[in-house]
C-alpha cells in the first residue's frame, strides 16, 4: 500500500513532533508559553461567559449600573496597582 509511509509519518507528526518541539524549547520560553496559554483560556472563558452568561442575567438599565460597568476595571486595576507599590515601594538610588 503506497499511502502507509505517509500515514505512518502523519500519525508520528500528530503525536510525537509536538513533544519534541517542547523539549526542545528552554524553560524560561517554556514557561512564557504557558502563560500566554493561561492568558488565551482566561480570555476564551470570559468571552464565553460574556456571549451565554451575560445575557440571562436580570440587570436592569439604569445610569448608575452603566456607570458602575465602565468605571469598575479602572477602580479595581488602580487598586490593584496601588497595592502593589504599597507592599514593594521603590526606592530611588543616588549615585555618589
Amino acid at each position: 500500500m503506497v499511502g502507509t509511509p505517509l500515514r505512518s509519518a502523519f500519525l508520528w507528526a500528530a503525536s510525537e513532533a509536538p513533544l519534541l518541539l517542547l523539549r526542545s524549547v528552554p524553560d524560561s520560553m517554556s514557561s512564557a508559553i504557558s502563560f500566554v496559554a493561561k492568558v488565551f483560556l482566561l480570555s476564551a472563558a470570559l468571552a464565553v461567559g460574556i456571549k451565554f452568561v451575560a445575557p440571562r442575567l436580570a440587570v436592569p438599565m439604569t445610569p448608575a449600573i452603566a456607570l458602575v460597568m465602565v468605571l469598575l476595571p479602572t477602580i479595581l486595576m488602580a487598586a490593584l496597582l496601588m497595592g502593589r507599590l504599597w507592599r514593594n515601594p521603590f526606592t530611588v538610588q543616588r549615585q555618589k
